[in-house]
């Protein structure tokens, strides 16, 4: 179906999905629909703080994790806990850890 419409209703000079934008313009306004595009940032201060609390603990805290091999057992801990009670932000750095974690457990490299 798509190979029969007309180059000229598909790309209008460098503006992509010109089709789709022109069906939904009345829907969704030309303002939305034509403005730059905006990153979306996790809320990973948020979620380490609530939601992902008891996950990070047990991820990084278990007897079996990767991460214990190269950083102190208690200085994870406190990481943990101090962004929790929000005395410190360590959002990024529990992240890294966890995406380490996650690797280290796929992986195994020999140490």
């Amino acid at each position: 179906l798509t190979a029969q419409i007309p180059s000229r209703f598909k790309m209008n000079g460098y503006d992509k999905k010109y089709i789709l934008k022109r069906m939904m313009c009345e829907e969704l306004g030309g303002d939305f629909l034509y403005r730059r595009k905006t990153g979306f940032s996790m809320p990973l201060d948020r979620w380490f703080r609530n939601d992902l609390v008891d996950y990070t603990r047990n991820q990084l805290l278990d007897t079996e994790s990767f991460v214990r091999n190269y950083m102190d057992n208690n200085v994870i801990a406190e990481l943990i806990e101090n962004h929790r009670r929000g005395i410190q932000n360590s959002g990024m750095i529990i992240w890294r850890l966890l995406c380490l974690e996650c690797w280290g457990r796929i992986y195994k490299p020999d140490i």
